[in-house]
Formats: C-alpha cells, sequence, structure tokens
C-alpha cells in the first residue's frame, strides 16, 4: 500500500501517488509482465482516496471516514436515548412541566 505524506498541499499527494503509479508500471513491465495477478495498486486513504483514484489506485482503504460517521450515528441515537429516558422520568416523577422546562433550559441554555 502506498500512503503519500501527510499534508493538505493536493499538488504534493497528486505527484506522490503518480510516482507510485510509475513505480507499479515500470516493476509489472520489468517482472511480472505474465502475472495476471499483479494488476492491482493500493494507494489512498480516508483523506486522500479521491486523489489516489485519479492517479490510478485500484484499492483504497477508508477507514477513519466511515468509521467517524459510524461513532457520530451512534453518539446521536445514545445521546436521544438518554434525553428521552430523562424526559420520561421528570414526568413520571415530578410535579409537572415546570421541572421539565427547567431541566430543558439548563441542558441548552447554560450549556
Amino acid at each position: 500500500m502506498g500512503m503519500a505524506t501527510l499534508t493538505d498541499d493536493k499538488t504534493q499527494i497528486s505527484k506522490e501517488f503518480k510516482n507510485l503509479k510509475i513505480i507499479f508500471n515500470t516493476l509489472k513491465q520489468k517482472y511480472f509482465q505474465h502475472i495476471d495477478s499483479f494488476k492491482e495498486i493500493s494507494m489512498g486513504m480516508s483523506g486522500d482516496y479521491l486523489i489516489a483514484i485519479e492517479q490510478g489506485s485500484t484499492i483504497i482503504r477508508l477507514g477513519s471516514v466511515i468509521l467517524v460517521n459510524e461513532i457520530s450515528d451512534l453518539f446521536i441515537r445514545l445521546i436521544s436515548a438518554l434525553l428521552n429516558k430523562i424526559i420520561k422520568d421528570l414526568i413520571r416523577f415530578s410535579s409537572g412541566a415546570k421541572l421539565i422546562n427547567q431541566f430543558l433550559l439548563t441542558l441548552f441554555v447554560e450549556s
């Protein structure tokens, strides 16, 4: 797997992937010309996979871009479930809407 320098410079990343593709093609032509399985080049990760694809990558690694979304969704569902339970408990054990309003104001205004 080829990885580019950790930088925000897209031109630099593109050049590095282009060079990796040249190296891959050279190896293929010189040493693996008759080996059909030597056809994949793995370049690019979550932050630069589009550039890697532009430069000829056939395999990319998408880890954090997927994981972050899964964690975010999980976190939102968890917070939603906790708030739902807290509000139900407040309704059940409180003397009415005044306590619920105080809780919500405290939660959203003071934070």
